[in-house]
């Protein structure tokens, strides 16, 4: 059926992902005890996962806060590590978020440690948009280009590419 969500199992997503031979850059799970989905990403070769720590149930308030200041921060130029960190810290500091500090110890970047997440996720005209001291470049009609969503598009994914398609067509002014 279309438009409804179907249950993939985290044993079985390394070799349902890897089955097309492509490789995944990365990948945004943001479901409640999403570490195991995350790590079975990694196994199946993703380079970098944003997902919520295997214990924890993470506050739709704390998600909404991180995925506005994520997106937003990769839409101007950050690196992914930049960007994980400007929404952690958003989460933080927000008060639409109760027990703010704790939930902010939820989100995690995988693998952790010493990896490099210290690269672009959106491209300009096939090549990485420049870091201008956190400062979004001023363009005359950029030529970004987002992808439409595939037909079967669930989850908060939808609400965010609204965003981000929204973000692509005025400038935003804080």
């Amino acid at each position: 059926r279309l438009g409804v969500a179907h249950a993939v199992a985290v044993d079985d997503l390394p070799d349902f992902v890897s089955a097309g031979g492509g490789s995944i850059q990365f990948v945004f799970i943001f479901a409640c005890y999403s570490f195991a989905a995350g790590k079975a990403f990694l196994k199946a070769g993703a380079r970098h996962v944003v997902c919520c720590r295997e214990d924890d149930e993470l506050a739709d308030a704390a998600a909404i806060v991180f995925c506005r200041d994520f997106y937003s921060a990769l839409a101007h130029a950050k690196t992914l590590r930049d960007a994980f960190e400007i929404g952690r810290q958003a989460v933080k500091v927000s008060s639409e978020v109760d027990d703010a500090e704790n939930e902010m110890k939820k989100l995690v970047l995988i693998p952790e440690g010493d990896y490099n997440h210290d690269v672009p996720v959106f491209y300009y005209d096939g090549e990485p948009r420049s870091r201008r001291s956190g400062i979004l470049q001023q363009e005359q009609n950029p030529a970004w280009v987002l992808a439409k969503p595939p037909h079967q598009f669930v989850g908060r994914g939808k609400e965010m590419h609204k965003v981000l398609s929204e973000l692509q067509r005025v400038r935003l002014v804080r």
